[in-house]
C-alpha cells in the first residue's frame, strides 16, 4: 500500500477514496433503478390508456347520437 502525505491510499494503482465514491454512487443508482418502470408496468399502462380512450370515443358517439336523436325528433315532430 502506497501513501504518501500528500495523496490518498492506493491498493494496486487505485485510489482508495474513488473506489469507495464508485461504491457509494453505483448503490444509490441501484436503488434509483429499483423506481424505474418495468415492461410490464408499461404495458399495462398502455393497455390502460386504449381501454380509456375507446371509452371516451363511445362515450362521445353516444352524446353526439343522442342529441342528434333529439334534435331530429323535436324538428320533425313539429
Amino acid at each position: 500500500m502506497n501513501t504518501p502525505s500528500n495523496q490518498s491510499p492506493e491498493v494496486g494503482g487505485y485510489q482508495v477514496e474513488r473506489l469507495d465514491d464508485v461504491s457509494r454512487r453505483l448503490s444509490c443508482m441501484e436503488g434509483r433503478m429499483e423506481s424505474f418502470a418495468t415492461k410490464e408496468d408499461v404495458a399495462n399502462a398502455k393497455l390502460q390508456m386504449m381501454i380509456t380512450w375507446v371509452g371516451v370515443g363511445i362515450t362521445i358517439l353516444i352524446t353526439v347520437g343522442t342529441i342528434a336523436i333529439r334534435f331530429w325528433s323535436d324538428s320533425g315532430g313539429g
